[in-house]
């Protein structure tokens, strides 16, 4: 038997009224080219944006992959999911690292003195009681998720250290990525 989280009353109305939208979609984009797509139940969809199933899920990652629709029924469910969500970087150009805020966290960078060109990704969580996230999502264009494991919260504080051509930058310098913490 399988033990997904259940979302509540509000939260089955809009599952509901995402998937109807998002099947239809499917739907009309399979009519279209002749190619009907992976199919993912909403309940399982919402296990893995929930942490329910593990990540990665290859059936689920090759359907996302397929349908923009389905990408954006699984950041809306990210998004209503999430422990923190971070907003878009503030007058940010596409070079540079800003500190992001949210209700509750923050993310800074700090350049490393050690290593050349490295980041630290600094995460400060307001109330580390409340919970320890385990993922830092960020969507970036066209709804693509990405997902980074972080390591153990400490007073407070997450950090790790990036490398110069990682993705996880790239996608930093985006003003208009999404973050969430999960």
């Amino acid at each position: 038997m399988n033990k997904f989280p259940i979302p509540s009353e509000a939260g089955m109305l809009m599952l509901r009224t995402l998937f109807a939208d998002s099947l239809g979609s499917m739907e009309l984009l399979a009519s279209i080219d002749g190619d009907a797509s992976v199919s993912i139940a909403p309940s399982r969809l919402y296990a893995y944006a929930t942490g329910a199933i593990q990540f990665p899920d290859e059936v689920i990652e090759t359907a996302l992959g397929q349908s923009p629709a389905l990408r954006q029924v699984h950041r809306q469910m990210v998004s209503a999911n999430a422990t923190y969500r971070i907003g878009e970087a503030m007058a940010a150009s596409e070079d540079s690292l800003l500190q992001r805020s949210g209700e509750g966290c923050s993310i800074r960078f700090e350049a490393s003195k050690g290593e050349r060109g490295h980041f630290y990704v600094i995460v400060e969580l307001v109330d580390p009681e409340l919970t320890s996230p385990q993922f830092l999502i960020v969507y970036g264009p066209d709804d693509v998720c990405h997902r980074f494991p972080l390591p153990a919260i400490r007073r407070g504080i997450i950090q790790f250290m990036v490398s110069p051509d990682d993705e996880f930058l790239a996608l930093m310098r985006d003003p208009e990525a999404e973050i969430f913490l999960r």
